[in-house]
């Protein structure tokens, strides 16, 4: 179905009032954001293998203990995750669009919306695609605006902070900025350094894009796959971040398995291993800690 009718279907839907600029700059800063993939999620299968809502909710229930209250998503093509959230009480959600040219994902996402609007903060339509190559920027803002036009909500898109940096015209697109900033990627491994890294792209950001609300919404160091990594260089790492102004999202909720993403170093940012089981920094969480 062509995205273009999948928008005038949502119309008249009572999606509410546009939020304004404020309320997200406050709901990025105070909510506690995870990136959230679901654990029995296989994108390169054949065809893709979905979590059932049992799984879902599995999930979920092990980032709320933890005390998260709000999840980053990277497609809408799982329609349970809204509800299970907000079942079980997350207060935010980013809700992520993985092809923001995909009628039928966009169709669920603009439902989820209808359905949560109160849960869902915003939208992000696209992740790292323009560094890909899977779109170009004209064509992303043009979607990135139907969207909002349609949702009424806040919209924005995600790629590596330089390429963000490098590229003003994507800030333009988006009501709010969002970024991956990986102190790995660019040789930054011990926690100190890898946190001033951290802390440079943030303020690199703000002053590229002054007044708008942001996000760094992928940021963390792996734990195996390079003999500087551990749980412990992990924990250590998010222990100093929160002590600084960045406003961030943990990356991520669950270990990848070999069956989602290919090597180790990309399968091991969670901060759960893929059989829900935690790893050091669950424990050392600020809000669950006196620190």
């Amino acid at each position: 179905m062509r995205l273009t009718v999948l928008l005038v279907l949502a119309a008249g839907v009572p999606i509410g009032a546009p939020a304004t600029r404020a309320d997200v700059d406050t709901k990025l800063r105070e909510i506690r954001w995870v990136a959230y993939a679901p654990t029995g999620y296989y994108p390169s299968e054949s065809p893709p293998v979905l979590p059932d809502k049992e799984s879902i909710s599995a999930d979920l229930a092990v980032l709320r203990e933890a005390g998260f209250t709000g999840l980053v998503t990277y497609g809408a093509e799982m329609e349970a995750i809204p509800d299970v959230a907000a079942a079980m009480g997350f207060k935010a959600m980013l809700l992520g669009i993985w092809d923001p040219f995909d009628g039928e994902e966009v169709g669920k996402a603009l439902r989820a919306v209808a359905a949560h609007r109160n849960l869902i903060v915003g939208i992000v339509a696209g992740n790292e695609g323009l560094t890909n190559g899977r779109y170009s920027l004209k064509r992303l803002c043009t979607s990135m605006r139907s969207i909002r036009d349609a949702s009424h909500k806040p919209v924005t898109t995600t790629e590596p902070v330089d390429f963000l940096l490098a590229e003003p015209r994507i800030g333009e697109c988006s009501d709010f900025i969002s970024a991956n900033a990986h102190p790995f990627f660019s040789n930054r491994k011990a926690p100190g350094e890898a946190v001033q890294w951290t802390r440079e792209s943030w303020d690199a950001v703000r002053r590229a894009f002054p007044g708008k609300p942001a996000l760094l919404k992928e940021v963390g160091l792996p734990t195996s796959g390079d003999a500087a990594m551990s749980e412990d260089t992990q924990k250590d790492y998010y222990t100093l971040l929160v002590k600084t102004d960045v406003v961030f999202c943990y990356f991520e909720a669950f270990d990848a398995s070999p069956r989602f993403k290919p090597d180790v170093i990309e399968q091991s940012w969670g901060l759960w291993r893929s059989d829900r089981t935690p790893k050091r920094i669950v424990g050392a969480l600020p809000w669950n800690t006196k620190q």
